[in-house]
């Protein structure tokens, strides 16, 4: 008995939970689809203008009959080749048409596009160049020598009168902290207009990198040569030394000398060239002064 009345609970569970599910899948709601248009063209043809690229429904029906539906494709087919006449260029196209393609049970309240117009004219192509669009950040230190793109121009098609608006393709915008060195990499070409073809929106491209080269201004002794002695000067010579950011950080005053005279140097007064001993890995820009008297 215990066991009969155990599984007439489980029963009553099951059945509240199926009503509750039909009670809510059941709920009528509103909500809105955007759909894209996708022109079928004649092959030889392009769009020369438009009125609209999507158009909004705004449906009613069950919870979950309607939220199946907006999960599906959101393109609408418009049949330009089926439509086309050799001496007509402009059409109409009657979104009403595609109503029938909505469930059963799903109710069209509204659309924000009852018609889309449309133009076509012959196919055309040009060449166009694919110019970067560089963001101004890279990682500290480092510069771009070169870049070596796989495709630096690209065949765009459309109407002459699309075309003619259009002299330069770009990518989108490339955050330079993206470039290892000479890896390559993949950048999306932003697409100019809505009716232009390009031949692929994507190039593939690779930079080589370098250290920056920086320069830096130290202020050091200068020593004095003499045949049996080296003395300090009462000045100091300013020099101005140039190397990679690596090699800027890692100068040490004692790895530079700045100096004049030599053995045969003797105690009388004359003035002097100064001379300036450096790490093989930086250039010498200037020394101030050039030369010096000493007595």
């Amino acid at each position: 008995m215990k066991g009969h009345q155990h599984g007439l609970k489980i029963l009553a569970v099951l059945i509240s939970v199926f009503i509750w599910f039909y009670v809510v899948g059941s709920t009528k709601i509103e909500r809105e689809k955007k759909f894209f248009l996708n022109f079928n063209l004649p092959k030889e043809m392009a769009l020369s203008s438009l009125s609209a690229k999507t158009v909004t429904f705004r449906l009613k029906g069950p919870r979950f009959l309607l939220e199946s539906f907006l999960k599906k494709e959101n393109i609408i087919e418009v049949p330009v080749r089926s439509m086309y006449q050799k001496k007509i260029s402009t059409y109409k196209f009657n979104l009403d048409k595609y109503e029938h393609n909505i469930p059963l049970g799903i109710e069209v309240l509204n659309k924000n596009v009852r018609e889309v117009s449309f133009s076509v004219a012959k196919k055309e192509s040009k060449t166009v160049p694919v110019k970067l669009n560089l963001s101004d950040y890279l990682e500290e230190n480092f510069e771009i020598s070169e870049i070596e793109m796989d495709q630096n121009q690209m065949r765009i098609n459309g109407s002459s009168l699309q075309l003619k608006e259009i002299d330069t393709l770009y990518t989108e915008e490339i955050s330079l902290k993206e470039f290892n060195n000479n890896e390559l990499i993949k950048v999306k070409i932003l697409k100019p207009e809505f009716l232009i073809d390009i031949e692929r929106d994507w190039i593939s491209l690779k930079a080589k990198l370098k250290e920056k080269t920086l320069e830096k201004t130290l202020e050091l002794p200068i020593q004095i040569k003499m045949k049996d002695k080296t003395l300090i000067h009462s000045s100091k010579a300013k020099i101005k030394v140039q190397g990679t950011s690596s090699d800027i950080k890692r100068i040490s005053p004692r790895s530079i000398q700045v100096w004049a005279g030599d053995n045969n140097l003797s105690d009388f007064e004359k003035r002097l060239q100064l001379q300036v001993n450096l790490p093989p890995n930086l250039k010498l820009i200037t020394v101030e002064p050039e030369e010096i008297s000493i007595k």
